[in-house]
């Protein structure tokens, strides 16, 4: 597992992860970590695809 980027927004930390699945191929881990929880955890084919999904879940998670 190789950290592609990692960034801090609203006391998350958010990371990128690079994970090698098959010898050429890769899926990419995004997760927001803050403090006593982790977030919604994502994989996809690049960062970007998996930062949207993540922004997706985020903002259409039902409401209590």
């Amino acid at each position: 597992m190789e950290l592609m980027y990692a960034e801090i927004i609203d006391n998350f930390v958010i990371m990128c992860y690079r994970l090698r699945v098959r010898d050429d191929v890769f899926k990419y881990h995004y997760q927001a970590v803050g403090i006593g929880h982790i977030e919604t955890i994502v994989i996809a084919d690049d960062c970007v695809d998996a930062k949207t999904a993540y922004e997706t879940l985020l903002f259409n998670e039902p409401e209590d």
